[in-house]
């Protein structure tokens, strides 16, 4: 190799460890990030009684139906490595006049519009007694892997609670709230807890589900996550919301490497 080789190569490693360090600066400081979806009342309509049509005063979209037992306030979501964490906030402690934490529903989607379906299911196992499926993520085939409020306080009452989400196609779909059947998926574990924090919405409740492997964990790749949450299994209050995920960097981990390897052969060079 001649001199000026030599210069070129010299300078195309400075060029490119430089790049490298600051990319590991950018990932560090990227590693996770959060966001928060507050109570999207825009694109839910609730009602009380027999008639889905019943609506509040006005027809307005409220996100809540009876009193302020189940109000939830919003969900903060964050993600690190390959694993996702909502903390929901809400008034409802969970087991209130027989009602019950519902499961959350969740669908990837790369366009900014509410979904039709939910592709996923979040059983919490606060529902697994009655009728519902143990704590994971199940993949949901048909409606037929889930049950909405309508589907269970009906029967119960004669004023059964609950709400629609509104689609993309403006139609007004039930509010699923347990998760019944569905396949599980075994490359992921959700964890969920509730801790009393104080305040107007004292209860949070916290989510997280871990993928065993990256591979894992492009199950739910995509631009968005839809978020549906039903408070209780009647559905008082519903959170819907869009979690726009993180611009993914690569590991901070790899990219040490990768600088340390050009590093390496920049001396043995010398």
């Amino acid at each position: 190799m001649t001199e000026p080789d030599y210069w070129v190569l010299e300078h195309m490693m400075k060029f490119a460890v430089g790049v490298l360090v600051s990319a590991c600066m950018l990932a560090m400081a990227s590693a996770a990030s959060a966001d928060t979806i507050i109570n999207d009342t825009t694109k839910i309509v609730s009602y009380h009684g027999a008639s889905s049509t019943n609506y509040f005063p006005g027809n307005k979209s409220t996100g809540d139906v009876v009193g302020d037992k189940f109000n939830t306030s919003k969900v903060v979501v964050s993600e690190s490595a390959n694993a996702i964490t909502l903390k929901f906030y809400t008034q409802f402690n969970g087991n209130d006049l027989t009602a019950h934490y519902a499961d959350l529903f969740i669908s990837p989607s790369n366009a900014d519009g509410s979904p039709a379906s939910w592709g996923f299911g979040v059983a919490l196992g606060y529902q697994a007694a009655y009728g519902g499926q143990a704590a994971g993520l199940y993949a949901l085939d048909a409606a037929s892997d889930y049950k909405t409020s309508q589907d269970i306080w009906k029967s119960k009452t004669d004023y059964y609670y609950g709400g629609r989400y509104v689609t993309p196609l403006d139609t007004k779909e039930l509010v699923p709230v347990r998760v019944t059947g569905g396949t599980l998926e075994s490359g992921w574990t959700v964890a969920v807890d509730r801790t009393n924090v104080g305040g107007a919405y004292p209860y949070e409740l916290s989510i997280t589900l871990t993928a065993a492997n990256a591979a894992a964990f492009a199950l739910l790749d995509a631009k968005y996550l839809d978020l549906l949450w039903g408070t209780g299994d009647c559905a008082n209050d519903t959170l819907f919301g869009k979690y726009e995920r993180p611009v993914k960097t690569p590991e901070p981990a790899t990219i040490v490497l990768l600088a340390g390897g050009l590093l390496a052969l920049r001396r043995r060079r010398k």
